[in-house]
């Protein structure tokens, strides 16, 4: 999910935490950017583009690209973005009890 040449998502460029460098984090979501691309109502695109926003609303990503002693990775999160909150993301099947 990080940007390269030509994309409108963020890469880890100037992305350092406390660590003087050492730590690239980067948070993303995928609505914030999809609803600045909404294309014409009435059209085709547009019915993609909703579901693309219903899919991608209320959810965010951190994606921790460097870090000296500890993985890297993607931590999907829920968003509350009525107050800028941020949660474990509930998915279908985590909580199955056998």
């Amino acid at each position: 999910m990080t940007g390269g040449p030509g994309s409108s998502a963020p890469g880890s460029a100037g992305t350092t935490g406390s660590g003087g460098g050492r730590c690239g984090r980067v948070l993303y979501r995928e609505s914030y950017y999809l609803s600045r691309q909404e294309p014409r109502e009435g059209t085709p695109e547009h019915l993609q583009w909703q579901e693309d926003m219903d899919r991608s609303r209320h959810q965010a990503e951190v994606i921790i690209g460097k870090q000296r002693h500890g993985p890297i990775g993607n931590v999907k999160l829920s968003f509350d973005e009525d107050v800028t909150r941020f949660g474990n993301l509930a998915r279908d099947g985590r909580f199955d009890r056998h």
